[in-house]
């Protein structure tokens, strides 16, 4: 609409210049449109409030594009000033920008020091959790010299027998299989004959054994010599596994 529009006309009747400004526009607007009020001048201006309207919506949305009325001088773009008043090229521009973003690209993330730390924190937690040697330190002799036992006598083994799985791990948490599978959270030891035939050490939560599962060449050992099975023996307290 506003091509066809006559912004001169428009311009000429409100009494502005090309280059007036948006509230100037609508002050002169709002007194002609006062003048042509049917309350002053009757019927008569109706027809001429009606093209005063089209042409004042016509600038507003020339205005909303542009930034300027019509035939309006464009305004002029503003150039990066650099240091000392020379215009430098875009590459000489770009080659500055890159510059000074070049320290911050080099500092690390918060999150990858962040992963640094609970990586470092949950391999403490681990290490503190399992009864091996700490890497660096002797084992056998070492502790035999500091009146220790080595690791491999406290550990699990097949033929454990009842009170010494009860000493090293204490109390399961509950019974099953009719006794005969002790459940230490998501671990577990499993008796036959008063005597360890089985055992599974979580990570979650290991029990003092040197492997997850017993090596199976010790299991078919354990399995020839109790080929026979025994009756449940009564312990001393009264239970039976």
């Amino acid at each position: 609409m506003s091509d066809q529009t006559d912004f001169i006309a428009l311009y000429s009747e409100l009494g502005i210049e090309p280059d007036c400004s948006l509230d100037g526009l609508r002050m002169a607007y709002r007194r002609r449109v006062a003048d042509l009020h049917p309350d002053r001048a009757g019927d008569s201006g109706e027809d001429e409030l009606k093209a005063l309207n089209l042409q004042y919506a016509a600038a507003l949305e020339f205005h909303r594009h542009y930034g300027r009325l019509p035939g309006a001088a464009a305004p002029a773009t503003r150039r990066r000033q650099v240091p000392g008043g020379s215009r430098r090229s875009a590459q000489a521009v770009a080659n500055v920008e890159e510059e000074a973003e070049a320290p911050q690209a080099r500092r690390p993330s918060r999150m990858i020091v962040y992963g640094i730390l609970l990586l470092s924190a949950l391999l403490v937690w681990w290490l503190s959790r399992t009864d091996g040697p700490s890497p660096g330190s002797s084992g056998g002799i070492a502790g035999n010299e500091r009146g220790t036992a080595p690791s491999a006598a406290i550990a699990l083994r097949l033929g454990m027998p009842v009170p010494d799985v009860v000493a090293m791990l204490g109390e399961p948490v509950s019974r099953e299989l009719g006794g005969t599978q002790w459940v230490y959270g998501p671990s577990w030891v499993r008796f036959e004959c008063s005597q360890v035939i089985d055992w599974y050490s979580s990570p979650l939560q290991p029990l003092r054994a040197s492997r997850s599962r017993p090596d199976g060449e010790e299991a078919a050992v354990l399995a020839r010599a109790d080929a026979r099975r025994c009756p449940p023996v009564a312990a001393a307290s009264g239970r039976t596994w």
